[in-house]
């Protein structure tokens, strides 16, 4: 649970903020009390709170001080300091010292939990990931995510993409999923390899973003998980329809070289260099293309 520790002079302020809040159904634990820095800061470096509230105006050590002295032995204990005072000057040295929040007396209840509660949020996240911390690459690679993405956009088709991303993400878990970086770390792994898959095809990662939306302009702070891989789906297709229209292109040359060898046939000087020219190929791209479609070498 969260622990929390109160410093404040004034005693009815004290014992309202301690008695007037229930701090378990909050989810914190109050941890202890005091009413100045001195007195406190033996007590915050024994019970070690997670966050301290603390009066800016006290005797013998002020909130300023003492939150220095804290950060100095607990850098990750969040601070909130409570002023009467609205002075710029305040503010300016609560934030060198590593103060978390700077709040204005006199503070409500519901003002004082609307500035607790986010911090307890995010420490609570922040124990959760250190307990189950999330290895990117052995999930991956456990999965063989890049080989079934490498296979789909060899063998797949343009209208079956938006599911395989799908079944992708299945693949990877739900706990996973709902970790924004992990999500953010495997659509752009996913998209590397689409990218890398596109040049291949000589459709390339310009003409890939131009189509879909770059990984920059798409993967922002802002996006949700939906936005993120329907755009890795875009992404995908055009993949895809970059694949077969090679195919279309090379399946087209390879007919044009067949008619040039049937009408050439007999020529004393018909070559590979010959054809390849034809067709406008280099030598070596040409035999490599018409090896793959036809299943036998040219000089075959």
């Amino acid at each position: 649970m969260i622990k929390l520790f109160l410093v404040e002079d004034e005693a009815i302020i004290r014992d309202g903020i301690r008695k007037h809040i229930d701090w378990e159904s909050e989810r914190i634990e109050f941890a202890g009390e005091a009413a100045d820095g001195e007195l406190a800061l033996p007590l915050i470096l024994e019970t070690k709170p997670d966050i301290l509230i603390t009066d800016i105006k006290m005797p013998f050590m002020d909130g300023l001080q003492l939150s220095a002295e804290v950060k100095k032995v607990l850098p990750k204990t969040e601070i909130v300091v409570l002023s009467g005072h609205n002075d710029f000057s305040y503010a300016q040295e609560a934030i060198s010292v590593g103060v978390t929040k700077y709040l204005l007396k006199p503070i409500t209840r519901a003002g004082l939990l609307e500035c607790i509660r986010p911090l307890r949020d995010r420490i609570e996240k922040e124990r959760a990931e250190q307990r189950n911390p999330v290895d990117f690459e052995e999930i991956l690679s456990r999965e063989s995510i890049q080989k079934r993405l490498n296979d789909f956009m060899r063998t797949g088709t343009e209208q079956e993409a938006a599911q395989f991303i799908q079944s992708l993400l299945a693949q990877t878990g739900e706990t996973n999923l709902r970790s924004r970086m992990f999500r953010i770390y495997m659509m752009m792994e996913a998209y590397l390899t689409i990218v890398r898959f596109a040049e291949e095809t000589g459709l390339g990662r310009e003409e890939l973003d131009r189509q879909c939306g770059s990984a920059d302009a798409v993967l922002t702070e802002n996006c949700t998980a939906e936005e993120g891989f329907s755009w890795l789906g875009r992404c995908l297709a055009a993949a895809v329809r970059g694949r077969d229209a090679r195919k279309s292109r090379h399946a087209d040359v390879i007919r044009r070289a067949l008619d040039y060898i049937d009408s050439h046939y007999s020529d004393e000087d018909i070559s590979l260099n010959a054809v390849a020219g034809a067709v406008g190929m280099s030598p070596n791209h040409f035999s490599a293309s018409f090896s793959q479609e036809m299943g036998q070498t040219f000089i075959e």
